[in-house]
C-alpha cells in the first residue's frame, strides 16, 4: 500500500505516466498499475494489507467484486479461514455471477460461498508438495498431479500406493 501510494505520488507530482515510472524504477508497467489499483479498496481492507493480514494478491482479487460492499465481508473470511488467492478469485467469480442473477431477479444478495474444489486442491497441493488440480467436467472428471522427474513420480506413487506399488 505504501509502495502504491509512492507510485501514485510520483505520477501526480511529476506528471509521469505509469510506463515512465516503470522504466525509472525497473518494474513492469502492469506491476505499477496493479499496485496502484489497491488504493481503490476501502480503508478497512488496505489496513489489513498494511498489517500483512491480507496479501496484495488477495486484495487484487477483491478488486474484481462487482458489489464493492461485499469486499470487507469477504476480506474477513479470507483472514479467518486462511483462504488461498485462487479460492478468493473463485469466490469473487461466484459472487459476481450471483450478483448478476440476483439483479435480474431483484433478490437480496446471499452469502458468498468459497468453491470447495479450490479448497481441496489447495489442501492436496500442500500435503503432496506438488500442484494438484481437479477437473470436474459434466461428463469427464479427472485429477492432475504435477511431477518433475521419474524419481518424483515414484515418490508420488509410493505415497498413493504404499509398499504395494511393485506387487502384483
Amino acid at each position: 500500500i505504501e509502495e502504491a501510494s509512492a507510485y501514485k505520488a510520483l505520477i501526480e507530482e511529476y506528471d509521469l505516466t505509469q510506463e515512465e515510472v516503470s522504466s525509472r524504477i525497473g518494474k513492469s508497467r502492469s506491476a505499477i498499475s496493479n499496485s496502484i489499483r489497491l488504493l481503490d479498496l476501502p480503508e478497512e481492507i488496505t489496513s489489513l494489507v498494511k498489517t500483512n493480514s491480507l496479501s496484495a494478491g488477495h486484495a487484487r482479487a477483491l478488486l474484481g467484486l462487482s458489489d464493492k460492499s461485499a469486499a470487507p465481508q469477504l476480506a474477513k473470511k479470507i483472514v479467518d479461514k486462511g483462504l488461498s488467492v485462487r479460492a478468493v478469485e473463485e469466490a469473487v467469480r461466484i459472487a459476481n455471477k450471483r450478483s448478476v442473477e440476483q439483479n435480474t431477479k431483484n433478490e437480496e444478495p446471499s452469502e458468498i460461498r468459497v468453491d470447495y474444489i479450490s479448497h481441496l486442491e489447495k489442501k492436496v497441493t500442500d500435503k503432496l508438495g506438488r500442484r494438484f488440480k481437479i477437473h470436474n467436467g459434466a461428463k469427464r472428471k479427472k485429477i492432475e498431479i504435477e511431477y518433475t522427474d521419474d524419481a518424483d513420480l515414484e515418490s508420488i506413487l509410493t505415497k498413493l500406493c504404499g509398499d504395494q506399488l511393485y506387487e502384483d
